[in-house]
């Protein structure tokens, strides 16, 4: 999960948010869906200043927003002094050693108000000294009834006693871990489309998977690019060949209406930058395909 979103993407999101098609965004904001879609799927387009503001103006946004100079879409000008904020929390937030956006949405879970109350209490110690207090009651009976009575420790109601004693620290380490485990279950599970979000599935298992096709294919010749089965001269290794695959996959190319030139380059280049790790998590883009 990165930290800042491009262009490219709050223009996906805006229109994700509202559930819009591309033909009503057109309709309504006088920019070309054509358009529209080039500069949410485009990294490399120019911006046009004018058409940014006009979507901007559709989506409610501030321009700045779309251009990447601030991420709030509404409180631009809100104070320092309103947040409560001490200097140096401001300077770590500043710092950009912290991933700030996974921040915001941490702290727009509903789960996190939960959270920091649980932690509150817990720091207050105010249930702490009645939990402390309750602790000493209940330890003292059992010690008062052990004495009195002669009852031994290992007693079942003793020991009953004794259990009943509770670790305030535990307790609240307890409920605020299940809090915080939910919030990173839900963000993860909200970003598991995202190009930079490892896959469910392993690298590995892929391989396997595409392998198993490459050989069949081999066989059948009906369901692998016959391009990529008769490569023999390049002396590619089934691995190689797999790996081909599956990037062919992932940038959805048709290997038949390559040219043998072309698929032989491709090829190349593939089976040498797919060992790269770089290439293995993509840095940009927001969705896999599926």
């Amino acid at each position: 999960m990165r930290c800042n979103l491009t262009t490219q993407e709050k223009l996906r999101d805006l229109r994700a948010k509202l559930g819009c098609k591309l033909q009503q965004v057109e309709m309504e904001s006088g920019v070309s869906s054509s358009t529209i879609s080039n500069y949410e799927n485009d990294d490399t387009k120019d911006f046009q200043v004018g058409t940014l503001k006009a979507l901007a103006k559709y989506y409610n946004v501030s321009l700045g927003y779309l251009l990447g100079l601030t991420d709030n879409l509404t409180e631009n000008g809100t104070p320092i002094d309103e947040l409560h904020l001490d200097d140096e929390t401001i300077k770590i937030l500043k710092s950009q050693k912290l991933n700030n956006r996974l921040l915001c949405e941490m702290i727009k879970h509903p789960e996190f108000e939960n959270l920091l109350c649980d932690m509150e209490i817990y720091v207050d110690n105010h249930a702490g000294a009645m939990i402390h207090q309750v602790n000493s009651y209940v330890t003292g009976l059992r010690r008062l009834i052990m004495e009195k009575a002669n009852v031994p420790a290992d007693d079942i109601y003793m020991k009953t006693f004794e259990k009943a004693v509770i670790d305030d620290s535990a307790y609240f380490g307890d409920l605020m871990e299940r809090s915080l485990k939910t919030i990173a279950r839900d963000i993860r599970e909200a970003h598991k489309d995202d190009w930079d979000t490892g896959d469910e599935e392993s690298i590995a298992d892929k391989y396997i998977e595409s392998i198993k096709e490459l050989a069949e294919s081999m066989k059948a010749s009906d369901s692998t690019p016959p391009a990529i089965v008769e490569c023999e001269e390049d002396e590619m290794s089934i691995v190689d060949k797999a790996t081909v695959i599956q990037w062919g996959k992932k940038l959805d190319i048709n290997f038949a209406k390559l040219s043998p030139e072309e698929t032989r380059t491709l090829m190349n280049i593939v089976t040498k930058a797919s060992r790269n790790p770089l290439i293995r998590q993509p840095s940009k883009g927001r969705g896999k395909k599926k």
